[in-house]
């Protein structure tokens, strides 16, 4: 798998959220993290108990991405991480 943060990223000035599951392979949460630090504007919510969240549970997924967007809401227990 590569993954590789696009040029001009860090100047992006809307809101991001960067969403994964707790059971994440570590790849995927290390580019959490390395999103986290180059963007300011990006918010981390890791989901516990489960791995790929739109694999695990479409619907749940589209409610928690359309309350983010109409409400900036996330789940109460979610895990937050703020941008470095």
């Amino acid at each position: 798998m590569s993954f590789s943060i696009p040029e001009g990223f860090e100047t992006a000035r809307s809101r991001i959220l960067v969403l994964i599951g707790k059971k994440e392979n570590s790849i995927i949460k290390k580019s959490m993290a390395d999103i986290l630090e180059r963007n300011e504007n990006c918010l981390g919510v890791v989901i516990s108990g489960v791995g790929h969240v739109p694999l695990y549970n479409p619907t749940y997924f589209n409610e928690l991405i359309e309350d983010w967007i109409k409400k900036e809401k996330i789940p109460n227990d979610a895990i937050r991480f703020n941008a470095s």
